[in-house]
């Protein structure tokens, strides 16, 4: 449960966890395996029993301020998911267009360079036809084959690899026109829950903090009682009685929990 005010249970809490920014007033409830935390201060019947897991109990802390950022914050993360999942694939596209690209440039110097090699070759061929033995015309004439043949798949390859770009390129295309038409509502609901975020913690920052846990029947041991700065864990069964958090005046002004019967 998140509350931004107060919370009041008229019988029992079992397996649960309450976060609030007002006080738990139930001095007539008991909580059973569960977790609460009431910044303007917490008010029980008791706590805990000889079988289940220790209750938490903490009065004055933040954590209905933490609980509710961390909602807060995937709620954003969520909204965001489906423009981050779009921006993931459109960048992997960017990069197969420029390893793309990349191989084309490498392909095209391959090939200028095998186009200057069988040029010089077939010059050499035809200023020698007349003066070199056929043995030695017959290599470079099977020289001249080779390198054509490699400007052949050369550009077979940059053909085919140009075809591929472009795919790629299109489906980018598609990619950014659905980025451009979804953007608009995500960011308007970011935006939203981003001045939620501030609105909240504006609105927090204003609201004191009461450490102060009033316990009307008995608090069984291993139960946590927790103020802003301290904590204390239940080494026997408390009756009934209120844990405040004050500062300590003989260790340096740090806080402690200092428990007073009723």
């Amino acid at each position: 449960i998140y509350a931004f005010g107060n919370v009041y249970i008229e019988n029992e809490i079992i397996d649960s966890r309450i976060y609030c920014s007002g006080r738990i007033e139930s001095e007539n409830c008991r909580i059973i395996s569960s977790d609460l935390f009431g910044k303007q201060g917490v008010a029980l019947g008791g706590a805990g029993n000889e079988r289940t897991r220790p209750c938490v109990i903490a009065a004055g802390t933040e954590d209905h301020l933490f609980e509710v950022t961390r909602n807060i914050l995937s709620s954003i993360n969520r909204t965001r998911q489906p423009l981050d999942v779009l921006r993931e694939e459109k960048n992997e596209k960017e990069g197969i267009v420029r390893k793309t690209f990349q191989k084309m440039v490498e392909l095209k110097l391959f090939h200028d360079r095998a186009k200057k090699k069988k040029e010089s070759l077939s010059k050499e061929f035809d200023e020698k036809k007349t003066t070199y033995p056929k043995d030695k015309l017959k290599n470079i004439a099977t020289l001249v084959n080779s390198f054509q043949k490699r400007m052949d798949a050369t550009i077979a390859s940059l053909k085919e690899l140009n075809a591929q770009k472009k795919i790629i390129e299109k489906e980018k295309t598609v990619i950014e026109n659905k980025i451009d038409q979804i953007s608009p509502a995500i960011e308007k609901k970011i935006r939203q829950l981003e001045m939620d975020f501030f609105a909240f913690y504006e609105w927090a920052r204003k609201t004191n903090g009461s450490p102060l846990i009033t316990l009307k029947g008995a608090v069984f041991p291993g139960t946590v009682l927790k103020g802003p700065f301290s904590r204390l864990e239940t080494e026997t069964t408390l009756a009934a009685c209120q844990v405040k958090e004050e500062k300590d005046i003989s260790k340096n002004g740090k806080c402690r929990l200092t428990v007073t019967k009723s």
